[in-house]
């Protein structure tokens, strides 16, 4: 199996936990708590990847820019799903997560001008396909296409935000990941999350409430901790075997998969501009898998 195929596998991997991950979290930072949730992602991420880590070449530690680099990834992925998870608990999933689309061009973007990635027009016209058809897909009402009027709905302004800080988040954890090893860059990233989120639970006197909280929704607390950071792995993992771009392109079609998992739980049904996006994304991840191998 070639490397380009393992990435492609690592993405779809990627596409699969984040489409199911995104709908968890938005459960659980309604019912456990923004900070509270973020703080057991961290917490299971630190649990899986532990291991690994001290089974694993420990020099990174003693490397002073592989460690500004993942301490400088950590910090800003904490800052990005703060507001990630924040904006999924304000407004409704089929709303925030088409806008969240924004993060697969801006992250392309940063991977041409700051990694010097150059994928070629026909990859380039396949992602701006991937990129319509998962902004279609998660479109419930056809007004909410246009972004002049959807950006008055709850969370949309915070969900702008996240895809810009988690754009950035992406870039830095292909670079972390390529400098170190994947799970070396996640399970910095997850330190952070622990060290940070932890520092405000204990300013807010809410170790007690939380522990309450997710003893009463012990499912989604969890299960999103599990599913979100398998899904990075994929993703981070990816990321080093394939283009930023590409695997962007591929992972990020998640949110029509999330976008579905709302609409299926609310009992509504797909509209046909839905169906064209889910042929549309399909088609486009299909074709750009096809042109990379």
């Amino acid at each position: 199996m070639s490397a380009t195929t393992i990435g492609i596998f690592l993405a779809l991997g990627a596409l699969f936990s984040w489409g199911a991950g995104d709908f968890l979290i938005q459960q659980s930072s309604r019912k456990v708590g923004v900070n509270r949730t973020l703080f057991i992602n961290g917490i299971i991420g630190l649990i899986i990847l532990t291991p690994f880590i001290l089974r694993g070449d420990l020099s990174v530690f003693y490397n002073p820019k592989s460690l500004l680099i993942l301490a400088g990834t950590g910090l800003l992925m904490v800052i990005a799903a703060l507001v990630d998870f924040e904006a999924l608990r304000e407004g409704k999933i089929s709303v925030i997560e088409p806008v969240y689309a924004l993060e697969l061009p801006l992250t392309v973007g940063l991977g041409i001008f700051l990694a010097g990635e150059h994928l070629g027009w026909g990859i380039y016209g396949l992602i701006g396909l991937i990129f319509i058809g998962t902004v279609m897909t998660g479109t419930v009402h056809k007004f909410q296409l246009h972004y002049h009027r959807r950006i008055f709905e709850k969370g949309v302004f915070l969900a702008i935000l996240a895809a810009v800080l988690m754009s950035f988040a992406n870039y830095y954890v292909a670079i972390g990941s390529r400098e170190t090893s994947a799970l070396l860059a996640l399970w910095f990233v997850n330190a952070a999350i622990v060290v940070l989120c932890g520092i405000i639970l204990l300013a807010k006197g809410d170790y007690k409430g939380m522990v309450k909280a997710v003893g009463k929704h012990k499912g989604v607390a969890l299960g999103q901790g599990v599913v979100d950071n398998l899904a990075w792995v994929f993703y981070a993992s990816s990321m080093t075997f394939i283009p930023i771009g590409i695997a962007t392109a591929i992972s990020e079609s998640y949110i029509a998969i999330a976008a579905m998992l709302g609409l299926a739980v609310n009992k509504e049904k797909l509209k046909k501009h839905q169906f064209l996006g889910i042929v549309i994304t399909v088609g486009g991840i299909i074709f750009l898998a096809k042109l990379i191998e």
